[in-house]
């Protein structure tokens, strides 16, 4: 069989299908019209806690070893109530073999969804690094929110007292990650000057707390996130959707309303309070120029708090935009934030 008049069509096709799912807006970070930055949070800091020694549990896995690493499934008990099973912060620990303090990166997942890009970023800084990098890689099998008790609230001050509940949630799981960090740099060889952040759409939220609230982070990524929580909820379909239609036809309320009610609680989060306290240097912003969950609003002010940081905007909506992270898009997300973590992190 002659093989090579397949393998040209299908390198072809392959080109082609990569270039239909990469089309963007590329905004590199310029410093003469970036936002002045302050670095100081100019309200009250909703993620402060008190640092203090951490234990964890702690589980060496002796099968996924290889010879630049050995793993760990690290348990740290929550600041608060975060959801998770057991209450606890659950992560695979890829920690150096090799002598010295390392570069540190951050995954989280998107909560109780999709797998496939935190999986796939930690592979390649994994495999790029070959010990230079350790990588906290934080599981998410369960939702960050209780959509579907949120949706069951009997009246309209029981839906507010859920919302305020799944409020502390959110602040507990950006307060967890500050933790995380505190227990790698206890645990010893991380370089305190060399730390990176890495959220996936919800979780890119939790990415935001932690930079403005931490300046330790000396990278942070942010893919298909945005600001304004409470516009996020009450525009993206599927389980925020199924909320805001059943608490709508229950309380015979308006979109409006159920905006209200969450802006009550969620407010507090938004990165327009601590616009200007983040180095627009150590950002990278990743979104979807036509997404149907993150407002365009929410994603453009993001890029306003952050200090209009480097910034690539998908011609596609919310899910397609995660393609560029897959063969079909050639890997482009991958490899920019790669570039970018190995540009920040040294």
């Amino acid at each position: 069989m002659d093989h090579k008049k397949y393998i040209t069509p299908l390198l072809f096709l392959v080109i082609a299908v990569s270039g239909c799912v990469n089309k963007h807006i590329y905004t590199p970070f310029d410093a003469s019209k970036a936002v002045k930055t302050t670095y100081q949070l100019k309200t009250d800091n909703p993620y402060r806690y008190q640092r203090q020694p951490i234990a964890v549990k702690n589980h060496i896995l002796h099968n996924r070893e290889d010879e630049y690493y050995r793993v760990r499934h690290i348990r740290l008990p929550s600041f608060g109530k975060n959801g998770q099973k057991d209450n606890l912060v659950s992560s695979l620990y890829y920690q150096s073999k090799s002598k010295g303090k390392k570069k540190l990166v951050i995954v989280l997942p998107i909560w109780g969804s999709y797998t496939y890009p935190s999986r796939k970023i930690t592979s390649g800084i994994l495999a790029r690094s070959r010990g230079d990098t350790n990588v906290l890689y934080v599981f998410g099998k369960d939702y960050l929110f209780d959509w579907e008790w949120m949706s069951k609230a009997k009246t309209e001050a029981d839906f507010q007292q859920r919302l305020k509940r799944m409020a502390n949630r959110f602040r507990t799981h950006i307060i967890d990650v500050r933790r995380l960090i505190d227990w790698a740099i206890q645990d010893g060889g991380v370089k305190k000057e060399s730390i990176g952040l890495i959220g996936f759409s919800i979780s890119a939220l939790e990415v935001t707390g932690v930079l403005i609230s931490d300046d330790r982070i000396a990278a942070g990524v942010l893919v298909m996130g945005g600001t304004h929580p409470h516009d996020i909820f009450t525009t993206c379909d599927g389980l925020p959707e199924m909320v805001r239609n059943r608490i709508m036809a229950r309380f015979h309320w308006s979109r409006e309303q159920v905006k209200a009610a969450y802006k009550k609680e969620f407010y507090v989060f938004d990165t327009t309070h601590f616009s200007g306290t983040v180095d627009p240097r150590k950002v990278i912003m990743f979104d979807a120029h036509n997404d149907d969950c993150m407002s365009r609003s929410s994603r453009d002010d993001l890029w306003v708090d952050m200090g209009k940081p480097t910034r690539y905007s998908f011609l596609y909506a919310h899910k397609k935009s995660f393609y560029s992270m897959t063969p079909l898009g050639a890997f482009f997300m991958r490899y920019r934030i790669y570039e970018f973590l190995h540009r920040r992190l040294q």
